[in-house]
């Protein structure tokens, strides 16, 4: 009511629980190097994956693909650097070339991790009276790994535990690397990355610092344009060969996760069902005639892919209106959010 009440907009039904449980689970991606052609189409989703208690991970997603670097928006920038203004020049300026203009570039294989019950929670707010402009989103951490609160510390731990089984130990103890065209991994990998492999990663780097050198309103981390050889990890007793480079010791790849993670662009629970809106019927408390049919109104996070969930709540959505009788509503157009 007090925010309403700062920009001069009429309240209608006071309820200080809307905007509130911001659900926002947090994905981390690194890329390694692609050294020989794949048969088949290496742009699909989901080639490879695995699902444990608290995450799920895959091979070859989305990423992969041309434009998969204006997906990622500014997941490639330092925290502090993603803004609306990075995000769109990114999009406008690089929506058909992918990382840069470079179409020789050495094709990347993503492996990604999703925390599935993620515990942090934010919340969403008027930034003005202008429908127009964008809310302001807090979404529970904090742009120091120093400054998080005990659920993010906890989400992070999770997101850090995938990275290392699913990632690092699907890397060193399997065949992946051989399958890849990575040379001399066939028993075990030790001691320091064949010269093929630091070219590539070179290479990778390169095509970041082309693009950071083309944009003027975002700035990439470090991790991601650093091409100096006395600074890029080049052995498997301290790291293992990926985009960003991820360390072996636990602290270091604490701090390498949290500076890449980003959105998983699946927020929900700002309008939870049983405080903001009923339950059953999504009907906004306090106000007739006024429904809410987005993810939203869940209270927990939606595990894996949201959309069958935000289907089934526009079916339920529409249930609901066609079993209640006409006359207990005022004679105006019933108000669907999305």
């Amino acid at each position: 009511s007090d925010m309403l009440s700062s920009f001069n907009i009429p309240l209608v039904y006071d309820n200080e629980e809307v905007g509130k449980n911001l659900i926002d689970g947090k994905e981390f991606v690194a890329v390694l190097p692609l050294l020989k052609t794949l048969g088949g189409d290496d742009t699909v989703m989901l080639d490879i994956s695995l699902i444990s208690k608290e995450y799920w991970a895959s091979f070859v997603h989305k990423y992969s693909a041309e434009w998969g670097n204006v997906f990622q928006g500014c997941n490639t920038c330092a925290s502090e650097n993603r803004t609306f203004a990075c995000r769109n020049q990114m999009a406008a300026g690089l929506a058909f070339y992918g990382i840069n203009k470079d179409s020789n570039i050495i094709r990347g294989i993503p492996q990604y991790i999703l925390q599935r019950y993620p515990v942090t929670r934010g919340r969403l707010s008027l930034a003005s009276a202008e429908f127009r402009d964008s809310p302001i989103v807090d979404d529970g951490w904090s742009t120091s790994i120093n400054s998080l609160s005990s659920d993010a510390q906890h989400d992070l731990s999770i997101i850090v535990d995938g990275v290392q089984k699913a990632i690092i130990n699907v890397i060193r103890d399997t065949s992946i690397l051989e399958r890849l065209g990575h040379p001399g991994t066939s028993d075990k990998v030790a001691g320091t990355f064949p010269a093929e492999v630091v070219k590539a990663l070179s290479s990778i780097r390169a095509a970041f610092i082309r693009t950071n050198d083309e944009l003027d309103k975002c700035t990439l981390a470090p991790e991601f344009i650093t091409n100096e050889i006395d600074e890029i990890c080049t052995t498997w007793d301290e790291c293992v060969p990926t985009i960003p480079l991820l360390p072996k010791d636990p602290n270091k790849l604490r701090t390498a996760v949290f500076s890449s993670m980003a959105s998983s662009h699946h927020t929900a629970g700002t309008c939870k069902a049983g405080t903001v809106v009923e339950k059953g019927t999504l009907a906004v408390k306090g106000v007739k005639g006024l429904y809410i049919s987005d993810l939203s109104v869940v209270s927990q996070p939606v595990d894996m892919h949201p959309m069958m969930t935000a289907m089934t709540l526009g079916l339920l959505l529409g249930d609901s209106i066609e079993s209640i009788p006409i006359d207990t509503y005022e004679p105006f157009p019933v108000v669907f959010s999305f």
